[in-house]
């Protein structure tokens, strides 16, 4: 397994940024529709009581950490399997994901005002960290692998 290169960074970090509006756009009311349902009958018959509010913080929490977790694999293992360093990677992945998220907005005629306030949720953040994150630990990986081949 060679090391990949700068060149191979860019066009992963770029390609998976500008496929990030697609898959979020069409996994978030996909998991919203399959497992929302699932987890919130999970939570209620857990036994433990909840009043409306507390209810909703409990599903927004549990539903942004699962969507989380999806989101930072999807994107994350590749953006750690094929490339070189989060150096280069990692902010221009974040820049590609904000204009592609941009441009889809103005394109579908949602406007500025839509764009910033789905930017202004935490969990579009978390979700970045975490494809960082998982990016991360991918690249440590496959660099602890390779020194334990080389010995």
């Amino acid at each position: 397994m060679t090391q990949p290169s700068t060149r191979q960074t860019v066009i992963v970090a770029v390609a998976l940024g500008l496929a990030w509006p697609f898959v979020v756009d069409g996994l978030i009311p996909g998991f919203a529709l399959h497992l929302t349902p699932r987890i919130a009958s999970t939570v209620l018959h857990s036994g433990i009581h909840f009043d409306h509010n507390s209810f909703a913080t409990t599903m927004r929490v549990i539903n942004g950490v699962a969507l989380i977790t999806v989101v930072g694999l999807i994107f994350g293992c590749p953006l750690g399997s094929f490339g070189k360093s989060l150096m280069l990677g990692g902010p221009l992945f974040v820049v590609t994901v904000l204009t592609a998220s941009l441009l889809w907005q103005l394109v579908f005629g949602y406007g500025l005002a839509v764009f910033l306030s789905e930017w202004g949720a935490p969990e579009m953040w978390l979700t970045l960290g975490a494809v960082l994150g998982v990016a991360d630990v991918v690249i440590r990986f496959r660099l602890n692998h390779r020194r334990l081949l080389a010995k």
